[in-house]
């Protein structure tokens, strides 16, 4: 099993704070291209193989170096759901929403489909904001055919002893034929580019989920997570449903976050 003590686990609160905020926001930056991808599991149990999957949405946009130069980049906002998986006896296993901007979604698309871009700038490679990665993105919404999702960018698996109390999670990170539990191993997980609606699924699963305070996710349900497993503070409600206030991206065939672009004087 590998360590958890990755970024996403380190920032993933805060980026989903980002996330409730951001979009409303949209004035301070540039909106860029926006995509969904379908994300599969695929589980080998006591009970035979069980698989789940769910499309989520990922929008992009460009901020300016204000209010100090390291705002300035590309960043993105996650909108869907956790995977669910049902095993055998009626548990649930959640691959999770991955938020952190430098470890989340849309860097586990780019590496999984990365033999199929063309990197107009090689040198750009290491910086993974800068503002001309936005044509990656744009290329990369183009995209079809399934990808094995790349090694070390796999979604923590999130599981409850009782599905109705946030305080009995469980969460583990596992690569492709590790164990997540006794008897239940991953096979592998696979993403899509896709025109498929954004899947909602999750919320019927979890009573507590969803419930707002002043227009924020219900801090009691998010500290009851936090303060039972502090280690995990990344997994709070955002992790397992987020965006939906924001709407479906529009239909296929139609994108408005393409415009405006970034102004020339901001590609640097």
């Amino acid at each position: 099993m590998q360590a958890m003590a990755r970024g996403w686990c380190r920032r993933g609160f805060c980026a989903g704070l980002l996330g409730a905020v951001s979009l409303p926001l949209g004035g301070c930056g540039y909106r860029g291209p926006a995509l969904r991808y379908r994300l599969s599991v695929a589980l080998d149990t006591p009970g035979g193989k069980r698989a789940g999957s769910g499309v989520s949405a990922i929008h992009s946009y460009y901020s300016p170096a204000f209010p100090g130069p390291e705002a300035q980049g590309l960043r993105w906002n996650l909108e869907g759901e956790a995977v669910p998986v049902a095993l055998p006896g009626g548990k649930r296993l959640f691959a999770v929403l991955q938020w952190d901007q430098s470890d989340g979604a849309l860097p586990m698309l780019l590496a999984s489909y990365d033999d199929l871009l063309s990197h107009p700038d090689p040198a750009l490679i290491g910086d993974a904001w800068h503002p001309q990665r936005m044509a990656e993105v744009r290329e990369l919404a183009g995209l079809r055919g399934a990808r094995r999702v790349a090694p070390g960018h796999y979604p923590a698996f999130a599981w409850f002893d009782d599905i109705a109390n946030p305080r009995t999670l469980h969460s583990a990170l596992v690569g492709p034929g590790e164990a997540i539990l006794p008897g239940i191993r991953l096979l592998g997980m696979t993403v899509e580019i896709t025109n498929a609606p954004v899947t909602r699924q999750v919320k019927p699963l979890l009573p507590w989920l969803g419930k707002w305070d002043l227009g924020y996710f219900d801090a009691e349900v998010d500290q009851a997570i936090l303060e039972h497993f502090p280690e995990y503070r990344h997994i709070t409600q955002n992790a397992f449903s987020a965006g939906d206030r924001y709407g479906n991206l529009p239909p296929p065939g139609s994108d408005p976050f393409t415009r405006p672009e970034v102004p020339s004087g901001n590609r640097q």
